[in-house]
């Protein structure tokens, strides 16, 4: 996935129990990664109480591609000990909205397009007809005998 200009991708080490704040502003997470060195904990990333992404005491996470819009605060959350937890995590500040409400046609053709492929439309079906007519009516065009 290509993310935005402005995305940041903050890595952080989380050690026993612990919680640490990303972001206090509003976010859109675009990716997360977690790897831990055990499987004794769990690792939360949350967004104010709501959860955005949980690994349940697996060793790693792999890469996690989603858009996610958080309006609260953006924070880590290790629940245990005896292990260490390593995230990586790619947002951006921006609250932009990404996509307008307006109808864009990915298909518009301009008056000149529409005219050369009707004429062209017409041309490939007469040929097809000709052939046709030629072929199995048995219609001698230009035969020399």
């Amino acid at each position: 996935m290509i993310y935005p200009a402005n995305a940041i991708t903050k890595t952080l080490e989380l050690i026993n129990v612990s919680s640490s704040t990303i972001e206090t502003i509003p976010t859109t997470v675009y990716g997360v990664s977690i790897q831990q060195s055990g499987s004794q904990s769990d690792t939360n990333i949350l967004c104010g109480n709501d959860q955005i992404l949980h690994n349940y005491g697996t060793r790693d996470l792999s890469q996690q591609l989603i858009q996610y819009k958080c309006a609260n605060n953006l924070i880590a959350n290790k629940t245990g000990t005896g292990d260490k937890a390593f995230i990586q995590i790619t947002y951006t500040t921006s609250t932009e909205v990404l996509a307008t409400s307006t109808i864009i046609s990915p298909l518009s053709f301009s008056g000149g397009e529409v005219v050369i492929s009707v004429l062209l439309l017409f041309s490939f079906l007469f040929s097809v007809f000709y052939f046709l007519v030629a072929r199995f009516l048995g219609l001698a065009f230009n035969r020399k005998k």
